[in-house]
């Protein structure tokens, strides 16, 4: 078998950690970073193994052949594509046209000449969706390893870069429903909170880390700008953090409580603000992709006697502007309530929980609050989860969740729960940014089980693997 990673920055060490204990030959295509292309080479990686992307960056040629082949093969038009990446969004139309015409052309041509079996990325960048679309052309799997999110501390594998369909379909058997049953009750008796979200926003502007991190850009500047279409120039850097700064200082001086007993005996629902940009509102949502709209669209679904609760996503505090806040408290039936407020508290008294594809709307579901998603997600197929595929449908929606019995059917939420953890792993594939644990090789064995079982089935079912 012959499995290649699609890789770029913090990624590469995690991916490269896994890949030394995978049972197959190991390719890497890499977004063009020079100093993650030397960690491979320093760790052994031969270097016809490696496809550096960086030349795809200075592409004057928007071959539109490529670019509409790439569509055939797609789930989004290329410029869904563009538009959901955040940097090369920023670039003119001919620079990023052209970027996806040359990395399609160079994936493809590095599946056929490596006759490579599977590709395992993320769903983030422009390279990694293309790369999926060059998968599709060449009949192969692009796989897209994610957190379960519930139960922590585990992973699975996508189909593409969505997340909604499982790649593994292991039967369950009664053993399993039984597993399911006693994490069930833990959850709902414990609640506990995601492994990622004891990660504070550092809002500092010349600490040691921060002036690393400078000394690291201002290097890849002087001698490698824009090779990486993933690397943000040190102008972009240093203008968001002075943004963030200045946007959270305003956000603190709406003086927001936390106390939330307000809402006591009020009908209301919550919409869970999603961190934007990222991949779960701007790829997975990328139509819902415009969340104040949203926002309007439940505010005027409402009926008189009901509101609409908000709540910014903790480490989202500072990628707003004040007057993104002012347009929510003047709407009117909408409340902004404070970032750490506490979110299972406003789950119980709610009539629904609403988000794009955010976890919130998981966890809700789970303990009986009927809840809405704007994007195809895996765990839409729980009773209590309503999938909004056009914003004119809000009021029908929102009136059969205020008239739910609020009941999780238990067999059902049991059901999803064994079938998640049985076609899923223990272990990690985040980065050192979450937790120095995933970087450690005790991390890197017990997640290299599920990559190994993974392409034992891909290698079971080619070529009838369907694409």
């Amino acid at each position: 078998m012959k499995a290649a990673f699609v890789v770029s920055h913090l990624r590469t060490e995690t991916f490269y950690g896994i890949s030394k204990h995978i049972d197959a030959e190991i390719y890497w295509i890499s977004t063009g970073d020079p100093y993650w292309i030397s960690f491979l080479k320093a760790n052994g990686v031969e270097e016809d193994r490696i496809l550096d992307l960086s030349p795809a960056s200075f592409n004057n040629d928007a071959d539109i052949s490529e670019v509409l082949e790439m569509e055939e093969h797609s789930s989004y038009r290329a410029s869904a594509v563009i538009m959901s990446d955040r940097l090369l969004s920023r670039k003119p139309r001919e620079v990023s046209y052209s970027y996806i015409a040359a990395v399609y052309s160079m994936i493809k041509k590095f599946i056929a000449d490596n006759k490579i079996d599977v590709i395992f990325g993320e769903s983030t960048w422009t390279a990694e969706l293309t790369a999926a679309a060059a998968a599709e052309k060449c009949g192969i799997p692009y796989l897209t390893p994610a957190t379960t999110r519930i139960p922590n501390g585990r992973f699975t594998f996508f189909k593409g870069f969505f997340q909604d369909k499982l790649f593994l379909d292991k039967p369950v058997f009664d053993s399993d429903l039984e597993a399911a049953e006693e994490f069930y009750d833990r959850f709902v008796n414990h609640r506990p909170v995601p492994d990622y979200a004891h990660i504070k926003r550092d809002f500092s502007l010349f600490s040691a880390e921060n002036f690393r991190k400078i000394k690291k850009h201002l290097a890849y500047m002087m001698f490698h700008k824009d090779k990486d279409m993933t690397r943000p120039d040190l102008d972009y850097l240093f203008d968001q953090r002075i943004f963030r700064r200045n946007n959270s200082k305003r956000l603190k001086r709406l003086r927001l409580s936390k106390d939330i007993s307000f809402l006591t005996g009020q009908k209301y629902c919550v919409y869970n603000l999603h961190m934007q940009p990222e991949a779960s509102i701007d790829v997975l949502g990328a139509y819902n992709s415009d969340q104040f709209h949203i926002i309007q669209n439940i505010a005027r679904s409402l009926p008189a006697d009901a509101v609409v609760i908000v709540k910014e996503h903790p480490q989202a505090v500072g990628d707003r502007v004040r007057e993104f806040y002012n347009a929510v408290n003047d709407l009117p039936n909408a409340v902004l309530v404070h970032p750490e407020s506490d979110n299972w508290e406003l789950t119980a008294g709610a009539f629904a929980v609403i988000t794009v594809s955010g976890t919130a709307a998981y966890q809700a579901a789970l303990l009986g609050t009927p809840s809405v998603i704007f994007a195809d997600v895996f765990f839409s197929e729980l009773p209590l989860v309503h999938r909004c595929r056009s914003q004119e449908d809000l009021p029908e929606i929102l009136k059969k969740c205020m008239e739910s019995d609020r009941n999780p059917d238990r067999d059902a939420c049991t059901a999803f729960l064994a079938k998640l953890i049985k076609n899923s792993f223990e272990g990690s594939v985040y980065g050192r940014e979450v937790s120095d644990a995933n970087v450690q090789d005790a991390n890197f064995k017990t997640a290299a089980k599920g990559f190994n079982t993974v392409l034992h089935q891909v290698k079971a079912e080619k070529p009838k693997i369907v694409r």
